[in-house]
């Protein structure tokens, strides 16, 4: 089983497009995936779909919604049941909602690491 909760997500949402007979392949960039030659985002969650405070997306997918690029949205939630929750929608749907704008500033831990004082381990 993969480590990071957003592979768990891709391996089951791949499994399931593919036993419904799509054709899935994983790509690089803005999107995880392509479904039957459609680009895709994948975005997982270990609590149920209901219990979502929000979904975060990147700029470059924001982007690509504001420019009208047709790409589907699966959320594969509740990843720690038997039965998770897969959900779809498109980046239609998406650009007829409102979204919260939140920026944030990212370092890298190599950076970090060559500041931080270790305190305990």
């Amino acid at each position: 089983m993969p480590h990071s909760i957003e592979e768990q997500g891709i391996q089951v949402l791949t499994g399931f497009l593919k036993s419904k007979g799509s054709q899935v392949e994983r790509i690089g960039g803005t999107f995880d995936i392509k479904v039957d030659g459609k680009n895709a985002e994948v975005k997982t969650s270990r609590q149920k779909f209901d219990q979502l405070g929000f979904v975060g997306f990147s700029k470059n997918q924001f982007d690509a919604v504001q420019r009208k690029e047709e790409f589907n949205i699966y959320f594969v939630c509740n990843l720690s049941a038997d039965s998770p929750e897969i959900l779809k929608m498109t980046s239609k749907d998406l650009l007829e909602l409102n979204p919260t704008i939140i920026t944030h500033y990212e370092y890298p831990r190599s950076s970090l690491k060559q500041k931080a004082e270790v305190l305990s381990s």
